[in-house]
């Protein structure tokens, strides 16, 4: 008995597969875009430049609003920061199904991306109170897998929802299950482990540590906050070198080819094999047609 209650449980695991999911959605929702952008294009007559603006208005809101993400996750805690902004880029990957035309397509990426830049960031922090020194580099990696995994299935997924619903089923879709996360992440995250039903004394010993007298250590929680050089970091030319390295990275390696082209490829394939539905998605019938000769 005694060696049953001294037996360490795996309560952080079950958050890490939360964290991972969440991390897989965040790709859906940002790949499912790509992947509809034929049939979109399509139907609303917009060329190559307009969806350019339609897919960087995502990527300059989720730049702009990721340190703000990170403070608010700071400032409140994991638990209601990223329940609360999963939910707002659900809505929003949901909302993306009613737009219009242009302005308002860009609008609502712009707000999609909004919620989304606190994600990562809000992440970072949950883990942080979590995990022991040694295992934040497994937890780190199997996150950022989950992320390419969702980038990875997105296109089929989609491919497969256009073929059945349509492409705005694919953004109704996406929404709801963002909406379950979140309220599943609120039910079942704690901001502190040992507020947590799943964690007992012992795997609490692990994350945090013991001291001398055998007492599991305070979390290592920040009282005042830092004070971060921002002139400095602006002025720095290494952290910009930095950054055009990442970008010259993604684009050798293809990850943004990956998020782009590939899925607008796969929707044309996916479409082509299913000539009898290619009435729900135009797409099928004109630029594809090869595929479904």
């Amino acid at each position: 008995m005694e060696g049953q209650q001294s037996r360490r449980s795996s309560g952080r695991w079950y958050i890490l597969g939360l964290i991972c999911l969440m991390y897989l959605i965040t790709y859906l929702d940002r790949v499912n875009i790509s992947t509809a952008a034929p049939v979109i294009s399509n139907e609303f007559g917009f060329d190559k430049v307009t969806m350019g603006a339609i897919f960087s208005a995502f990527v300059w809101a989720y730049a702009i609003f990721q340190v703000p993400g990170g403070w608010l996750s700071d400032r409140f805690g994991a638990r209601p920061v990223l329940a609360a902004i999963v939910a707002y880029w659900s809505a929003m990957t949901a909302a993306t199904a009613a737009a219009t035309g242009a302005i308002s397509f860009i609008v609502l990426r712009f707000l999609f991306g909004i919620g989304e830049a606190g994600a990562f960031p809000g992440a970072t922090r949950s883990m942080q109170l979590w995990y022991p020194r040694e295992e934040r580099g497994l937890v780190q990696g199997l996150t950022h897998s989950a992320s390419r995994l969702g980038a990875a299935i997105a296109p089929p997924l989609v491919v497969l929802i256009m073929i059945n619903l349509g492409w705005r089923s694919v953004f109704y879709i996406c929404g709801a299950v963002g909406l379950v996360w979140s309220i599943w992440w609120y039910l079942s995250y704690r901001n502190l482990p040992e507020e947590h039903r799943r964690v007992n004394r012992a795997e609490l010993e692990h994350i945090r540590g013991v001291d001398n007298e055998g007492n599991i250590k305070e979390p290592a929680i920040e009282r005042k906050a830092a004070s971060v050089p921002w002139g400095t970091l602006l002025r720095s030319p290494n952290m910009w070198a930095h950054r055009r390295i990442d970008e010259h990275g993604r684009r050798s390696f293809g990850i943004e080819s990956s998020l782009g082209g590939v899925p607008a490829a796969a929707t044309g394939i996916g479409l082509g094999r299913r000539p009898q539905r290619a009435d729900r998605c135009p797409l099928a019938r004109e630029q594809f047609r090869p595929f479904s000769q």
